[in-house]
């Protein structure tokens, strides 16, 4: 931004750290000023919008972005499935988001706008629907020219969040059929899914992480991971050495691409904590960038995070999680509600101990 005061890429970045990271609005004003005086083009004319109307928290904007989301661009409406995750705007936006992108997916058959798709999904996830995203994800498996990302997306979900198990196992046998003799670089992100989810099972995984290590230097942490995650579930003699190796090799930041960072830090977290050490999967999962993806599988971690915290002694940490959590899981599915209910105890009891 030195360099070039109206370089909006740099603009656009420094305020999202700014509405994530930051109450203070002052240096938001600023920049946001800066945004308003240069770039009009049609990408970042909604960013314009939103950051005035979530950043600054101008009532008459509010108003009137409630009164025409029926009629706003996709791109708009889609902001307002994460960033109420965050503090930035109303918990009941991402409902209404959720109602209106779900409705255009009805247009989009052939699921030819990934944007509209994936934020609906991610905004199903948040707010705790297992079965209502289930359904799209079968629709979207359906209708796709390519079905590989969604049929990854349902092995996430049962890893990371309240998937199905059973419907992840079918689209596991699915990628597996799909990259047999795959040996391009567009079989890394499915094979590794497929063999994150054998390795869980406590499945071989050699073949798969031969694989992907073969597919080039951008594979070759999914290729540990599987390794580690199978040596931990078979409670493997070398299990804590090879689970450290690849702790510390996460942390100095791999060039492997932020969501697949995140899938990795996850499952780092259920290996500490199944490894017996809590305050390790604490750090992991809290290893989440402030970024556009940053809500995905945001608040079924969040569950986990308060769990660690609490199982450290932390408990004003664990008691801000999960507070926070109950806030986003107010409108779940009823088949939720026993996990609902756990945490609620969990709080009640963290609470009366101050």
């Amino acid at each position: 931004l030195q360099l070039d005061s109206s370089f909006t890429p740099a603009l656009v970045h420094l305020i999202d750290g700014e509405l994530y990271d930051n109450p203070d609005r002052t240096e938001f004003r600023r920049l946001h000023a800066l945004l308003a005086r240069g770039d009009a083009s049609a990408e970042v004319a909604p960013y314009q919008y939103w950051a005035r109307v979530l950043g600054l928290g101008d009532t008459a904007a509010v108003r009137a972005l409630h009164a025409s989301m029926d009629t706003a661009s996709t791109g708009m409406v889609s902001w307002l499935t994460y960033y109420p995750l965050f503090g930035i705007g109303e918990l009941r936006d991402i409902e209404r988001a959720v109602e209106i992108l779900h409705r255009r997916t009805a247009a989009d058959p052939a699921v030819e706008s990934g944007r509209l798709w994936r934020n609906l999904h991610s905004g199903l996830v948040s707010l705790g629907r297992p079965t209502a995203t289930r359904a799209l994800l079968e629709r979207a498996i359906d209708g796709a020219a390519s079905p590989v990302p969604w049929l990854i997306h349902a092995v996430d979900e049962a890893l990371h969040a309240e998937g199905d198990s059973a419907f992840a196992a079918v689209a596991a046998n699915r990628l597996e059929l799909l990259t047999r003799g795959d040996t391009t670089a567009a079989a890394g992100l499915p094979l590794c899914a497929l063999g994150r989810w054998r390795a869980w099972s406590g499945e071989r995984v050699d073949v798969i992480a031969d694989g992907l290590t073969r597919l080039g230097e951008g594979n070759v942490v999914c290729a540990n991971l599987i390794r580690t995650i199978r040596a931990v579930v078979t409670d493997a003699p070398d299990a804590a050495a090879q689970l450290a190796r690849l702790d510390s090799e996460v942390r100095v930041g791999p060039s492997i691409g932020e969501v697949q960072l995140m899938r990795v830090n996850i499952s780092l977290a259920r290996l500490h904590e199944a490894s017996g050490d809590p305050a390790g999967a604490l750090r992991a999962i809290r290893r989440r960038p402030s970024s556009a993806n940053s809500d995905l599988w945001y608040v079924p971690a969040l569950e986990f995070e308060g769990r660690m915290a609490a199982a450290i002694g932390d408990r004003d940490a664990a008691i801000r999680v999960f507070t926070r959590w109950l806030e986003l899981r107010a409108s779940a599915e009823p088949m939720l509600q026993p996990r609902i209910e756990r945490v609620r105890a969990e709080l009640a009891r963290l609470t009366a101990e101050g």
